[in-house]
């Protein structure tokens, strides 16, 4: 799914849309491909699934699924992803859907619930037609998770 080879070097006009489920994933798994086909694109685009989150450097954390734990461990990431995007000189935005354990899940490698799927797939297509609806979107890629994480399964699936 990612790492399209894009033989034509010349900047093409138009945006390239990186899709990722939480903050780190398109800087851990994927910031190579972006950096070497940067150049390609006219513009080029983050948007950040799963905002809301409560994973920290040692796991996720029971105590962090509540109030100001949460909201702390969210802007420490949404700070990261956001100086990530300017050292690419990309685009960020980012929806308001909170990650699998702040939606009520014990591990993310669960299956997904149906209504689960259903609401985050119609905010996921909220969010890429309002992307869509201020640029000219060229390509469109998104990071896929290590092991069977349901947060990049519901985006794989949102936007397959």
């Amino acid at each position: 799914m990612t790492g399209c080879v894009n033989m034509n070097w010349h900047r093409r006009p138009g945006c390239w849309l990186v899709v990722e489920p939480h903050f780190d994933d398109a800087c851990f798994s994927y910031a190579g491909t972006m950096l070497t086909q940067r150049a390609a694109f006219e513009s080029l685009c983050i948007l950040t699934v799963f905002s809301r989150s409560a994973y920290t450097a040692t796991g996720y954390s029971s105590f962090a699924t509540e109030g100001s734990a949460a909201e702390v461990i969210t802007k420490v990431r949404k700070d990261e992803g956001m100086r990530f995007s300017a050292a690419i000189e990309s685009d960020s935005t980012a929806c308001d859907l909170p990650e699998a354990l702040l939606r009520g899940y014990v591990a993310p490698s669960l299956t997904v619930r149906s209504n689960d799927r259903i609401e985050c797939r119609r905010r996921i297509h909220e969010a890429l037609r309002t992307v869509c609806a201020s640029r000219r979107i060229e390509r469109v890629s998104f990071p896929l998770g290590a092991a069977s994480h349901l947060d990049h399964k519901i985006v794989a699936d949102a936007i397959l």
